[in-house]
């Protein structure tokens, strides 16, 4: 079963043995409009059946792109808020 998308080893265990994860075949329509969250696995995860399926599916989104058909799909993840953001980047220096 290839991943695409999980990197941390924990990711990749919960989309794998976790019986809370609704996995379904990739639809590019549902996955560009589907909402994530960034601070815990996701819940609902796209399966597919080879990297050549995949590259398909970027060629397609490529296309949809230039014509102007993603106008109006999810937002994508959640705005930063400034506070949060300025905290981080102090704390890292």
């Amino acid at each position: 079963m290839p991943q695409f998308g999980p990197h941390a080893y924990g990711e990749i265990e919960h989309a794998i043995e976790s019986p809370d994860v609704q996995r379904y075949p990739i639809q590019l329509e549902w996955a560009i409009n589907q909402g994530f969250e960034i601070d815990h696995y996701q819940p609902l995860l796209f399966m597919g059946d080879s990297f050549d399926d995949l590259f398909s599916l970027v060629d397609r989104l490529e296309r949809w792109m230039k014509e102007g058909k993603l106008s109006h799909v999810a937002q994508g993840e959640p705005s930063v808020n400034e506070a949060d953001l300025k905290s981080f980047l102090e704390a890292a220096v």
